[in-house]
């Protein structure tokens, strides 16, 4: 019986097996599963401190301050500068009355002052007219004395007048009525053309002052029981 027999280099064998292994090599890399990404860690650092306890409640706001607006002369309201809830700051004019008796009357005071000035400067002038004379002999010292008594007497008039005036000044400036304090204007208690102040302070409108703004409310016992611990 015949027998083949197949005759194989070493080199080529060696070469043959060298990239068996490596194709198996490969191919089980590709077969590996691969690794999950880490998963991003939160570090939380721990502290001991207070912190503030939020609880809900029912209640009721009041505004910090509240200033009624009254008319402090008599006549009749002419003219509103605001709109009913507006924003308003201090000093801002809200109202005005009619100041035609007001202005007469102002002027009526200056009028009586200027006519005191006159009359203390003639007598002013008498005095010293007289003082020559009565020196000298000319004249009695008793009218003299009657004119430097008319000089005090119109000295003192115009100092009456100077308070007049200035009430009369005071009374005008009250025709326009302003705003006593910062805060939000509620509706006019008053329309054009209405007299007011007459015998009373007749209310034009209230401010309420809303910065900062005040909260009213009252916690029930069990509330209370869970915070009062920490009061402590």
């Amino acid at each position: 019986m015949l027998r083949t027999f197949l005759y194989v280099s070493p080199v080529l064998f060696i070469a043959t097996l060298f990239f068996a292994l490596a194709g198996c090599d490969e191919q089980k890399q590709q077969q590996a599963p691969k690794e999950a990404p880490p998963l991003p860690v939160e570090v939380v650092i721990m502290e001991n401190k207070n912190i503030p306890i939020w609880m809900p409640y029912t209640g009721r706001t009041k505004a910090s301050s509240s200033q009624q607006v009254t008319a402090r002369v008599s006549g009749i309201l002419e003219e509103v500068y605001y709109e009913d809830g507006e924003t308003i700051k201090k000093g801002q004019k809200l109202f005005k009355i009619e100041q035609t008796d007001y202005i007469a009357e102002l002027e009526l005071h200056k009028a009586k002052k200027n006519r005191d000035l006159a009359a203390l400067k003639l007598a002013r002038a008498d005095v010293r007219r007289y003082t020559i004379l009565a020196k000298e002999g000319l004249a009695p010292q008793a009218t003299l004395e009657s004119y430097q008594a008319q000089v005090e007497a119109f000295e003192a008039d115009i100092t009456y007048d100077d308070a007049k005036i200035a009430q009369a000044e005071l009374m005008l400036s009250y025709t326009i009525v302003r705003a006593p304090i910062d805060g939000q204007a509620s509706r006019r208690l008053v329309d054009i053309g209405n007299l007011v102040g007459k015998n009373e302070s007749t209310l034009l409108t209230t401010i309420n002052q809303v910065d900062p703004l005040y909260a009213y409310f009252a916690p029930i016992n069990a509330i209370n029981l869970r915070i009062q611990p920490t009061l402590l």
